[in-house]
């Protein structure tokens, strides 16, 4: 099965073509994106975007620490999930972008992946932290994204050194901030 989706319209020339596995974002989305980029914007209507980090509780989402951060809690635990057992995702645009690992036999495979806000599955959200806005387009952050795609392989995910953190990070300072 091919992991691309063709689209019956055209990205800057060429066929519109939409992951189906890592990146879930609609056709008509992705076309819009895309297509906002290959127009000449006017200064006056670029707006910043907001850049928003979300951060979930990757041990909670299994069961295992959702009571050490209820109010009142004995536990002992600090605040924040430990190193390692928290996931996050950086909100741009209205879709939030993270990274994870994960095999495929035999095929290279994008880890980075998108979701409505707050709700990546898997994790249990905690906390989002404002960051500032964007000046990038919808279109450019389509783009930018795309390269970021062939660079974040699922394959090369380490929990401790190549993780969602790391991949947010250097999101966000491509975002500008």
């Amino acid at each position: 099965q091919d992991p691309l989706l063709s689209c019956p319209a055209t990205l800057f020339g060429q066929p519109a073509l939409v992951r189906a596995g890592s990146v879930q974002r609609p056709c008509a989305q992705a076309l819009a994106m895309g297509l906002q980029a290959s127009r000449p914007e006017e200064a006056t209507n670029l707006r910043p975007a907001a850049v928003t980090l979300h951060i979930y509780d990757v041990a909670s989402a299994r069961g295992t620490r959702a009571s050490c951060f209820r109010e009142g809690s004995s536990c002992r635990l600090p605040k924040w999930p430990l190193p390692g057992r928290l996931h996050c995702g950086v909100e741009v645009f209205d879709w939030e972008w993270s990274y994870r690992g994960g095999r495929q036999e035999g095929r290279i495979a994008s880890g980075v992946f998108n979701c409505r806000p707050r709700v990546s599955e898997g994790h249990l959200y905690h906390d989002s932290v404002e960051l500032g806005v964007t000046g990038l387009t919808p279109g450019m952050v389509f783009m930018l994204l795309q390269l970021m795609e062939t660079q974040w392989l699922a394959a090369e995910y380490n929990a401790l050194w190549h993780n969602s953190t790391h991949f947010c990070s250097e999101l966000c300072a491509a975002l500008g901030g």
